[in-house]
């Protein structure tokens, strides 16, 4: 998010030095084509996050449920 603000922070400074007319649009496409692309690329980050959180609980769940079965059937026996 920092970086972020700093590079829209900077967007402004370059339109500002910049002949508006001939490169603004050009720093225009082009923050928001990297803002894009960042974005992007955090998604990506947190769904593999996600999905290593999934992949964990499922694991966990799926070893508690093996302990509890053992467990009832020792009960069972006795």
């Amino acid at each position: 998010m920092q970086s972020r603000s700093e590079q829209h922070l900077q967007l402004w400074e370059d339109l500002l030095a910049s002949d508006y007319a001939r490169d603004g649009f050009d720093l225009y496409c082009s923050f928001w084509r990297n803002a894009f692309q960042d974005y992007s690329d955090e998604a990506e980050r947190f769904t593999r996050m996600g999905a290593q959180l999934a992949t964990d609980a499922a694991k966990r769940v799926s070893e508690e449920q093996e302990e509890l079965t053992e467990k009832v059937a020792r009960q069972m026996v006795m």
